[in-house]
């Protein structure tokens, strides 16, 4: 959900100030005061969409409405769905018609399905992020500047921050940087004794990051340091893995749910409730789905509309995920108005044990890395054998098939045979024992009992 933090990316002082006490007192509201704040940021969005975003402009043309037909979010269901292939296949219809006075970042995403997906995201949203973690990890105790550890990939993939090893302390934000790459019986009391040193009192991690870690640690006789928090985000947490990464640290790890393209969020409270943040963007559930015998919570797909994204607005995307909700769901003991969120289906991915040991669960970030490739999937068939499989772009530029082979070299190392099969169609990558992920492994990983 989050990109790398930088300065030049968040310095909006003022912006940033007036979100964060709007944010504060927002939780606080009650439900009619929500909807009424997420209803006006609604109006704003769909008029910008329906005057200069080509496809909306087609859109609302075709149905015969107008912006004034969309006053609330019950009124969206006028609207189709979203597809993420529609987005994929007409990325350049969505952008609106004055998307450089918003400073736009082009981003890029494989997301859970290997599908690369690419979009703008106004470049204040990293404001909305920032205050929308602020306010999140402040139900731990976070204040801004404290120590916090956190394990990162992308960050140690960039040629320029190669040297940094396994460890990078960014001055000036009480963050220090882990390379999850790193994650082996070998490294793990150096990454250890870093967060120590540190005197880290939070931990940002993967789930499947985290669990790695300190299932590592205990395999070694090795005591974490004691945290006040841990924050999980990116995958699904599963109960074992909160059990192990709780009892390690001695708090609580407090999940949080997002996409690449900020249209919603969700956040867990200390009343272990997960919380639509619905002042960061409008979660919509659409069409329940069959419900299991016996089972008295329903399931249904996730849909997400932007409230702040003005360079590519989107309206009822669906996300691609699935969420858990009870009907009879009252208002949380926590006394935050927002509303209550069961489990989400999301991301779920293998690790890959290399040949030197170490465990690597973010290899699903690799395909992001290289440019021209429009989906991916990997299998370890063996120990000291990755398989990986993938799809070019008609535009894929010449070399792709070396760059992907060198960033999957940074992942797995030296000692792992890598090969690179190129099919013709999205259609031959899907193979459904793999459950659609885009890892998986057939090699036994050691600690994930």
């Amino acid at each position: 959900m989050s990109v790398e933090f930088r300065f030049s990316d968040f310095f909006y002082p003022a912006s940033l100030l007036k979100l964060r006490y709007a944010f504060e007192r927002n939780q606080w509201r009650s439900t009619a005061d929500l909807k009424a704040y997420q209803d006006e940021r609604l109006r704003a969005i769909v008029q910008h969409a329906a005057a200069r975003v080509p496809y909306y402009r087609e859109l609302f043309r075709r149905l015969g409405i107008s912006p004034a037909d969309i006053r609330t979010a019950s009124d969206l269901r006028r609207l189709p769905i979203l597809a993420k292939s529609t987005l994929r296949s007409r990325v350049l219809a969505f952008r609106s018609d004055d998307f450089s006075a918003y400073h736009p970042m082009a981003m890029s995403t494989s997301g859970s399905s290997g599908r690369r997906l690419n979009f703008l995201l106004d470049r204040k949203t990293n404001v909305l992020e920032f205050a929308y973690y602020w306010r999140h990890w402040g139900c731990a105790g976070y204040r801004l500047g404290d120590p916090f550890a956190e394990f990162s990939t992308t960050f140690f993939l960039k040629p320029e921050n190669a040297e940094h090893g396994f460890a990078y302390k960014q001055v000036g934000t009480g963050r220090l940087l882990l390379n999850s790459l790193y994650l082996s019986p070998r490294n793990v009391d150096a990454l250890c004794e870093q967060m120590k040193r540190h005197r880290a009192r939070f931990l940002k991690a993967l789930p499947s990051v985290a669990y790695a870690f300190v299932r590592l640690l205990a395999s070694r006789g090795l005591r974490p340091p004691h945290l006040d928090g841990v924050f999980s985000t990116g995958e699904v947490l599963f109960p074992h893995q909160r059990r192990a990464i709780e009892t390690a640290f001695g708090c609580r790890v407090l999940e949080s749910y997002g996409h690449m393209e900020r249209v919603i969020a969700a956040s867990e409270c200390p009343r272990g409730h997960l919380h639509v943040n619905s002042d960061y963007g409008l979660l919509e559930l659409g069409a329940p789905l069959p419900r299991a015998a016996g089972c008295r919570l329903r399931r249904a797909p996730i849909l997400g509309t932007t409230l702040y994204n003005f360079s590519m607005p989107l309206i009822r995307y669906d996300t691609g995920d699935v969420a858990e909700y009870d009907e009879r769901q009252g208002p949380c003991a926590c006394g935050r108005g927002f509303p209550v969120l069961g489990r989400v289906e999301g991301r779920q991915e293998d690790a890959i044990v290399t040949p030197d040991g170490r465990i690597v669960t973010t290899l699903f970030l690799a395909f992001d890395q290289v440019p021209g490739i429009q989906m991916g999937r990997i299998v370890q068939e063996a120990p000291d054998l990755l398989v990986a499989q993938a799809v070019k772009t008609p535009s894929a530029p010449r070399g792709s098939e070396q760059l992907l082979c060198r960033v999957l070299r940074k992942f797995v190392g030296p000692s792992m045979r890598i090969q690179l099969d190129f099919v013709d169609r999205e259609e031959d990558l899907w193979n459904p024992a793999r459950k659609d992920r885009v890892v998986h492994s057939k090699v036994q990983v050691p600690m994930a009992a």
